[in-house]
């Protein structure tokens, strides 16, 4: 493949490295040149901001990978499609300073109305907006500054800051407008206001963090455009963590088309500012008294916010893993295209499960021992291609089992036949024994008796190796584990194992063998003592992909009391459905070949007579130690991660236990598992920006699933119906239950729609209609719902 670095930024730098292959849709990997790369482990690709992406999935930084090819970071930037018009596509101009930006734009326009700055998190200011008035209408122009300190005549990079940003934290109630100009009026007023760059369309491409756990007050302009964005503001603080608490007030009065400015003008210099801000605080009050209210005869006001609860959840983030696995993470998940969660949880349970009962990690350098055996659940609504995303995982430990079943079939079944050969023995014996008349002989023969009875209750058939169950009884999984030296890997793509623990199978719950199994407690099973099995130190692994709605179903009061729930380092990804390529990159062999030969290495390394313990060493020891004083107080009654019980209090153990799996994989790497060096302060970072970064949010947003309310999975999915169908101003229960009956389990009846509706009429979406019943036999009228005209769909 050849490339001229006159062609184009990317070609120049695609022209200087070795071993280019594509990679995807305008993506390439190449061997990096910043350390001696046999495996080529360098993406390249274009980003967003129209610049040369480079990531070195060992760990070479951008500026190295830049300057060991002669290039500097300015000498990345290009055009995102390279061309426009048939004619090379320049990058936006960049001005030294702020007035020469201005300038720029007044000389095409004319001298400003008004200039709005916007800052950033440090206090400096990072963009403007400009706004012309013209008799044929107003006009907006923004400006950011570049990455090099210039300004451009183009916005803000996502995600922009909202307006007054360095104000937001100064107090607890804060109004949102649309606009720049009413964000003025609001202040002047004497609010704390703000707003997104942009234009009413814009909202999401906004930072809106900075509200998390505030009280505000939306007040849309009356038109359309205004209404949908009050509704798309509202529905992003919903997601916040935690939640803001939103109110939507329409200003009485408006014109077609009026703002908060208008409404400020209608009233005219008779009232004063302090006057204007009653008005507006006691229309917020009477809102908020409506808004907390259930509808149930009549629609008071628009709906309450009913949308998928936690914040905007963070997608995993491989390059958090040893390189070996983050690559085959990244490419399974672009192959089979789900999210890359699902890949690497699975993947993470895979690599633990091959490690446990032959590792164990020393946290503090006495005696807490944690194992490395983890458990994984990623949440997913089906049609995510669970089931596929499992096989490519598990693939390479399938095919160790598959082989180690063949090698093992002739060993187990010649054992078999030796211990049945002694049974006939004992059994002729016996019969021997019996007909003996002679008592010295008689005598004789009831010795050997009872010697050959305890050969053959000692005579131990093998039996053919398991690595991976599915569905199985907890009797089972005892079972299996203490067959398998107290090794086991459970895994599947669907929630069976809960509803088992939960008492499927059973009067009630049992989760002995997963909170043993897990610890690595002496676990005993079996129903009677001659099928009852001891495992003294137990390493299951469990790897769940499963539907939110086993979690909505499984948060039981004696599940989070006995910790199960608190075992689990859990995924809930944004859907996948709906946003997939069509078209899609097989995943490249290399990757796979390099993924499965690690697995293997872990699954086949010898099991020792006792665990080879992995340490830290004194800088990781350091971090550890301040990661554990960080953590502690969040545990306290008024602590962010109370809510999450037992978890929390787990959380740093998760931690450790996923450092010494990405340590020792990278261990595995360089032959040293027969020695492994200490953990360092490295890995361990990379698991605590996983835990901290990816685990606490996700785990929010599973236990938030778990204490759902009865009907919330079904009632979004009405919404987004009834959303899509904005024609619909009243429907039958029937017609709702044909639109939605058996796609998920939780509507198989139309009798499962009704925790549903009650909800959405209890949140003001739905009021539901008295029909009368005719006279006369059969079925009665299905029951008919208005939906609320004040919500926005």
């Amino acid at each position: 493949m050849n490339f001229t670095s006159s062609d184009s930024p990317l070609q120049g730098v695609l022209s200087r490295l070795e071993c280019v292959k594509p990679n995807g849709e305008g993506k390439y990997i190449a061997r990096c040149p910043a350390h001696d790369d046999g495996n080529p482990s360098l993406s390249i690709g274009i980003g967003d901001d129209n610049k040369v992406l480079l990531h070195c999935f060992a760990g070479c930084t951008s500026d190295a990978i830049t300057k060991a090819i002669g290039f500097t970071t300015r000498d990345l930037f290009t055009s995102k499609n390279g061309h426009a018009n048939g004619k090379p596509k320049s990058a936006a101009r960049s001005f030294n300073s702020m007035g020469e930006a201005i300038a720029e734009y007044e000389k095409q326009l004319g001298r400003t109305k008004a200039i709005w700055n916007y800052y950033d998190a440090d206090g400096e200011i990072c963009g403007l907006v400009l706004r012309w008035d013209a008799p044929t209408g107003k006009t907006i122009r923004p400006i950011a500054r570049d990455v090099f300190g210039g300004w451009t005549l183009t916005a803000m990079p996502d995600p922009r800051p909202l307006y007054q940003l360095p104000d937001l934290a100064t107090t607890k109630t804060i109004i949102v407008v649309e606009g720049e100009k009413c964000v003025d009026a609001a202040r002047s007023l004497g609010f704390i206001a703000t707003t997104s760059s942009g234009g009413s369309n814009a909202a999401t491409k906004s930072d809106w963090r900075p509200l998390a756990g505030k009280d505000v007050l939306i007040l849309p302009d009356n038109d359309a455009p205004g209404r949908k964005y009050a509704e798309t503001v509202a529905a992003i603080l919903a997601k916040l963590n935690p939640p803001a608490k939103v109110r939507v007030l329409e200003l009485p009065g408006l014109a077609d088309k009026g703002d908060l400015v208008d409404w400020i003008d209608a009233h005219g210099d008779a009232a004063t500012p302090d006057d204007l801000r009653a008005e507006i605080e006691s229309l917020a009050a009477k809102a908020g008294k409506a808004a907390t209210s259930p509808t149930h005869h009549i629609f008071d006001g628009p709906p309450l916010i009913l949308g998928e609860s936690g914040e905007q959840i963070p997608q995993f983030p491989c390059e958090e893993l040893p390189f070996v696995l983050a690559n085959f993470v990244r490419a399974a998940a672009e192959s089979v295209q789900v999210p890359p969660d699902l890949i690497a949880l699975t993947v993470l349970a895979v690599a633990a499960g091959g490690l446990a009962r032959k590792f164990v990690v020393n946290g503090d350098g006495g005696q807490w021992i944690e194992p490395v055996n983890i458990f994984t659940a990623v949440a997913a609504e089906p049609g995510e291609r669970k089931s596929a995303a499992m096989r490519l995982a598990l693939s390479p430990v399938s095919e160790l089992e598959r082989e180690e079943i063949e090698r093992m079939r002739p060993i187990v079944a010649a054992a078999a036949a030796e211990k049945e050969t002694l049974s006939q023995r004992l059994k002729k014996l016996q019969a021997d024994v019996a007909k003996c008349v002679d008592e010295t002989e008689r005598e004789q023969g009831m010795r050997e008796i009872a010697r050959l009875a305890v050969e053959v209750e000692n005579y131990l058939v093998p039996a053919l190796p398991t690595f991976i169950i599915d569905d199985e009884t907890q009797e089972s999984v005892g079972k299996t584990l203490a067959q398998n030296n107290g090794r086991l890997l459970q895994a599947a793509a669907e929630g069976t194992l809960f509803e088992i623990v939960a008492g499927r199978y059973s009067d009630g719950e049992n989760y002995d063998v997963y909170l043993k199994g897990h610890a690595g407690d002496p676990l005993i099973c079996g129903r009677t003592s001659r099928e009852r099995y001891r495992v003294e130190r137990p390493a299951l692994t469990c790897a769940m992909l499963v539907q939110p709605e086993v979690f909505r179903k499984i948060g039981s009061d004696k599940a989070r009391g006995l910790g199960f729930l608190g075992r689990w380092a859990y995924g809930v990804p944004n859907p996948a459905v709906g946003f997939r390529k069509c078209s899609t990159t097989p995943i490249n062999e290399l990757v796979s070949l390099t993924y499965a030969e690690v697995v293997r290495l872990l699954w086949t390394w010898p099991l020792p007579e006792s665990e080879t313990v992995v340490t830290f060493d004194d800088e990781a020891a350091q971090i550890l130690l301040d990661w554990r004083e960080k953590i502690e107080p969040r545990l306290r009654p008024d602590g962010d991660l109370k809510p999450l019980g037992a978890w929390g209090s787990k959380l740093v153990g998760l931690t450790v236990r996923i450092a010494a799996v990405c340590h020792l994989v990278d261990e595995a790497l360089e032959s040293r598992l027969n020695d492994p060096a200490p953990i360092t302060a490295e890995r361990l970072a990379a698991a605590i920006k996983l835990a901290e970064g990816y685990f606490i949010p996700h785990a929010f947003r599973a236990f938030g699933l778990m204490a759902e309310p009865p009907g919330y999975g079904l009632a979004n999915r009405l919404l987004g119906w009834l959303t899509r169908k904005p024609e619909i101003d009243q429907f039958q229960t029937r017609q709702a239950y044909q639109q939605h009956k058996g796609a998920r389990g939780d509507c198989r009846t139309v009798a499962d729609l009704k925790p549903a509706l009650e909800l959405l009429e209890a949140y003001g979406y739905l009021h539901a209609v008295p029909m009368p019943r005719e006279a006369g036999p059969g079925r009665g009228p299905s029951a008919l719902w208005a939906v609320n005209p004040q919500w926005i769909r």
